[in-house]
């Protein structure tokens, strides 16, 4: 059973942190492809550009619409039975994305879709 984790990218990232999985569909500002080097970018199962940018006009007030809307493209997200084969493989997989706010930040949402997934 894979354990799924969520980091910020800047953290210090950690031999225990397994799989690292970076779900931001742009590359985070300072960090160096060889600091990543290992880690899968799944920019493919990031928010779409619309709904990222919509998203960013008001994170605190659209968080719960939000939620719903990048559910529903995970649902139909072609790139998502890739990314869970991969994460299968592990026994711990962490999920960085580079977000300040770590209370609005669509790796919670991609993180309980994906166990959900996984544990269906």
């Amino acid at each position: 059973m894979t354990t799924i984790k969520t980091k910020r990218v800047y953290d210090p990232l950690l031999p225990q942190d397994g799989l690292l999985v970076l779900v931001d569909r742009l590359w985070p500002r300072g960090i160096s492809r060889e600091r990543m080097h290992g880690a899968v970018w799944a920019k493919d199962v990031a928010p779409s550009n619309r709904l990222r940018g919509w998203f960013h006009q008001d994170m605190a007030g659209r968080w719960n619409e939000f939620s719903k809307k990048y559910e529903k493209e995970l649902e139909t997200n072609n790139a998502v039975p890739g990314l869970l084969k991969e994460i299968g493989k592990y026994d711990t997989a962490t999920l960085l994305f580079a977000e300040r706010d770590t209370v609005h930040t669509h790796t919670k949402i991609l993180k309980a879709f994906l166990e959900k997934q996984l544990h269906d």
